[in-house]
């Protein structure tokens, strides 16, 4: 008996030497190996902390859930006495932003019409750095004289017409006798909660969920966020219209 209580011992000290290198040098917010953007740790918030530098890791890798909106401020902070990082910020396979300058703060505001990654690279040292994510949505403007918000396509004035949504967050811009639609492609699941977000002192934005042609509920709240859960077990469609004034408006989806 002492001998197999020996053996899993040592096993289990092997184990945990081998793994501490791995948790020692994860952050808050990530999860490694998050060294590629396919590995990328799903960021919620609006604070990512995580460490680099240490044991073979030189990158790490962030995907927004589009909580930073279409024109946000990014900063990273870290002691430029311990550690040197470059960083750049991607929209969908494209880099918008690449930031190479010593030392730190370091801002950057961006352009980010498209799914957010944040890739951070080691230069030099180790050690723990946070990053700020601040949405810009005050100073919106619709992008062109047709009303159309970053993921919207005039004319989206009815559900023939509704704009295909692949992700889980919709931008839009809503003017007077403007109705806007969407259209998504499944990834809301059947019993989907979805919010709406926009500028109440502005504007008071409804939308209509709809299931194929069926009606199935409604956000007409007048305080922003309005948030409830949908049964869809058909094709969902989301209609948006003003119903006082003109502005902005985010809608996230969570399954």
């Amino acid at each position: 008996m002492s001998k197999i209580l020996s053996i899993f011992l040592a096993t289990f000290m092997l184990l945990a030497f081998a793994l501490v290198p791995v948790i020692a040098q994860e952050g808050p917010d990530e999860w490694e190996s998050n060294d590629d953007w396919e590995l990328a740790d799903v960021i919620e918030g609006y604070i990512i902390e995580a460490e680099i530098g240490d044991d073979d890791d030189e990158h790490d890798w962030f995907v927004l859930e589009g909580q930073e909106g279409y024109h946000p401020t990014f900063t990273i902070y870290f002691d430029e006495d311990e550690l040197e990082v470059d960083w750049e910020i991607w929209s969908d396979d494209d880099v918008v932003a690449y930031l190479d300058d010593w030392g730190a703060p370091e801002s950057i505001t961006v352009d980010v019409p498209g799914e957010c990654y944040i890739h951070v690279w080691w230069w030099s040292g180790e050690g723990e750095y946070t990053i700020e994510i601040e949405p810009e949505e005050d100073d919106w403007e619709p992008l062109d004289d047709d009303c159309e918000g970053p993921d919207e396509w005039e004319p989206n004035d009815e559900d023939g017409l509704a704009d295909e949504i692949d992700g889980f967050f919709i931008e839009g811009y809503a003017c007077e006798d403007d109705d806007d639609w969407f259209v998504l492609e499944g990834q809301e699941g059947r019993n989907p909660e979805i919010t709406l977000w926009y500028d109440e002192d502005e504007c008071d934005i409804d939308l209509e969920i709809y299931s194929g042609d069926e009606w199935v509920g409604s956000l007409t709240g007048v305080d922003s966020p309005d948030s409830d859960d949908f049964r869809v077990p058909g094709l969902c469609y989301i209609h948006v219209y003003a119903f006082e004034g003109e502005g902005w408006y985010e809608i996230e989806i969570e399954p």
